[in-house]
């Protein structure tokens, strides 16, 4: 949560949920459009290019936002001005591009310290999951998470189930291609 501002993070979320669902609908489809006229691994492995230009984006596009998050999050060091040194200290290990936590800052921030103390400590450790799992902002998140990546799955393994079942037993008979083409959006 802290990798965006405040305003930032909507329309992160909505970046990471479409993504989930594209992938979950155009991989199936792009490897029934391979499949008719390559071997199966094929299907496979043509992921990597996609892989690739992600990492390739993430590398020349991601920036460290140096945002100070809370009272005691220390002094962010200077990041270098140029692209390349600049992509060196944020994405080679260490603390060149955020502050060294302290080891009590890691174990116990401010806020989860007030959150552990309405609660006995023993207890807190088997108590803390579930009132999170509990929480109605929990509940909400997870059924539209459930209902919007479900549905997406759900259409894309039900329907080749009639497209692909030859004719003789009740279907379609499609072929791969054919099902590819008659993919949902």
């Amino acid at each position: 949560m802290d990798i965006f501002f405040l305003h930032q993070r909507g329309r992160a979320f909505m970046c990471l949920e479409i993504s989930l669902l594209a992938a979950f609908t155009v991989s199936p489809t792009i490897g029934g459009f391979i499949v008719q006229t390559r071997p199966w691994p094929v299907t496979v492995w043509w992921t990597l290019a996609p892989i690739g230009l992600a990492m390739i984006l993430v590398v020349a596009v991601l920036e460290e936002t140096s945002f100070p998050r809370g009272e005691n999050s220390g002094i962010y060091p200077s990041r270098p001005t140029s692209f390349f040194k600049n992509r060196i200290v944020t994405f080679l290990p260490g603390m060149k591009v955020v502050p060294t936590p302290s080891r009590r800052s890691v174990v116990c921030s401010p806020l989860i310290r007030k959150q552990l103390e309405l609660i006995p400590r023993q207890l807190n450790a088997y108590v803390a999951p579930l009132k999170i799992g509990i929480a109605p902002i929990s509940i909400f998140a997870g059924l539209y998470a459930f209902v919007a990546v479900g549905f997406t799955i759900l259409v894309g393994i039900i329907s080749p189930i009639p497209l692909q079942t030859p004719e003789l037993y009740g279907g379609y008979g499609f072929s791969a291609l054919q099902n590819a083409l008659c993919t949902p959006p």
